[in-house]
Formats: structure tokens, C-alpha cells, sequence
């Protein structure tokens, strides 16, 4: 079951177009609270229930993430950042009550799709992020949804992330997975 996770990894990853362009502020601003996040998961050291699902077969593990993979951990959050320079008026944001919703003008473009997030009632923290994404070339075909959601203690903290997604490579049959992941802080590890 180890290849289960490790292909599940390669096919995220390997799908990812990391654009190394300076963030602005210009949207929601994703990258502060995900380095912020970083920082209080490597302090904190929580456990955390993963469990990968690879076209219909499951895994499951409990376990701590090394306090230097988290920023890797959460790597597709980080490029799924709309604060680039070049998605500046590539999204309309609309606002109702705590949502606000963000939504690619040129649906046709490769990456972020629509980027949601609800906030806490008289706040500007997330409760719950949601990112759709897709990418089209002439090798494969790919859909994702990535989730994250919080919790507002002292502290903001992330209390779980979800990746899910569809890939459809040049002559082979989709792959479907999904990545679960539970963080408890209350159960940490040695």
C-alpha cells in the first residue's frame, strides 16, 4: 500500500506548474496564513490521520509529518496562491455574508478555476478554503479540488486538508484519488 501513497504523490506533484512569481496582495492572502500555519504545525508537532484513496483502493496512517516536510506537505495550497502578478483582473470576486468567492473571467485558462472561502462570522479568518483547478494539454487531462479548514482557538489553526482530483493521461484510463488529511493537535506524538 506505500506505492498507494507514492503514487498518489507523483501524480499531484507531477501535475503541479509551480510559478515561482512574487506574491501580491491583491486577492485572499493564502501564502501569509499558509507559512503562518507552517510555523505552528512545525512548533506544535500534532498527529495526523492520512488516508489516500487511488481508484477505489484505501490506505490509512497515523503518524507525524517531519517538522521540515510541512512547507512540502502543503506545497499545492502554496502554488494554488492567486496573489500573482499575472492573475492580477484574472478573477472576479464577489462577496455574500462570509463567502467570498473568486472566479477565473477565462475559463479556458490552465490552473485555478474558482477559489472560495468561507469566513468565521465576524472575521476575516477562514473556516473553510476551497480551490478548484484544472489543467488541459495534449498529454493529459486533470481536475482537482483542494480543501483546507480551521479553527479559530488562540490561534487560527488548520484542522484539516483535503486533495481531490482526476487524471486523464494520452491513452490511459483516469485515475481518481483523494488525499485526507485529519491534523489533532490535541493527540501529538513524541
Amino acid at each position: 500500500m506505500k506505492k498507494l501513497i507514492g503514487f498518489v504523490l507523483i501524480a499531484i506533484v507531477g501535475c503541479s506548474q509551480y510559478d515561482e512569481e512574487e506574491a501580491l496582495n491583491i486577492y485572499f492572502d493564502l501564502d501569509t496564513i499558509l507559512q503562518n500555519q507552517i510555523s505552528h504545525l512545525k512548533a506544535t508537532n500534532p498527529t495526523v490521520t492520512k488516508k489516500v484513496e487511488l481508484n477505489g483502493e484505501t490506505e490509512k496512517t497515523e503518524t507525524k509529518i517531519d517538522t521540515g516536510y510541512w512547507a512540502t506537505e502543503l506545497n499545492l495550497f502554496i502554488e494554488a496562491d492567486i496573489n500573482k502578478p499575472s492573475f492580477v483582473g484574472a478573477f472576479t470576486e464577489e462577496r455574500n455574508g462570509n463567502l467570498v468567492t473568486y472566479s477565473r473571467k477565462d475559463s479556458n485558462a490552465d490552473g485555478v478555476q474558482k477559489f472560495i472561502v468561507e469566513l468565521f462570522p465576524a472575521s476575516e479568518q477562514p473556516k473553510e478554503i476551497n480551490i478548484s483547478t484544472k489543467n488541459i494539454n495534449s498529454l493529459y487531462e486533470s481536475s482537482r479540488t483542494l480543501s483546507l479548514k480551521f479553527k479559530l482557538a488562540d490561534i487560527l489553526q488548520l484542522t484539516g486538508y483535503q486533495v481531490a482530483g482526476k487524471q486523464k493521461i494520452l491513452s490511459q484510463e483516469p485515475t481518481k484519488y483523494l488525499v485526507d488529511v485529519q491534523i489533532d493537535y490535541q493527540n501529538r506524538m513524541p
